[in-house]
């Protein structure tokens, strides 16, 4: 007998949510696609037009919504909205140049490397 991961993945994270809650949920999810990017993500540099606390925290961890200027490898700039975990003592600030990674099929999500 096969089982196709693919196919309990929908399953899984629907029951999740409805366990832990909404937003509970969308943090862990975040957490895990920054997991992701801390070693698989590409490293640009980007600078912080807009930055937004979103309403929900948990922990030391704040989710923000990032409105960035993205420094593409090929040399092209990218505007675009991103969503990202800091802790209380590394919110970034509207201008502020960072150094950030991102995977090439999401850029909605991205790791803040430093400043």
């Amino acid at each position: 007998m096969h089982f196709c991961g693919m196919q309990w993945t929908v399953p899984v994270d629907w029951f999740f949510t409805l366990m832990i809650g909404r937003r509970r949920a969308e943090h862990l999810r975040l957490a895990k696609q920054l997991h992701l990017l801390r070693y698989k993500g590409i490293e640009t540099t980007a600078e912080l037009i807009d930055v937004t606390m979103l309403e929900y925290k948990t922990g030391n961890s704040i989710p923000l919504l990032l409105w960035v200027r993205m420094e593409m490898p090929e040399k092209s700039l990218v505007y675009t909205h991103a969503y990202t975990l800091v802790s209380r003592s590394g919110m970034p600030h509207r201008g502020e140049k960072l150094r950030i990674k991102y995977l090439p099929d999401d850029i909605s999500t991205v790791l803040i490397v430093g400043a």
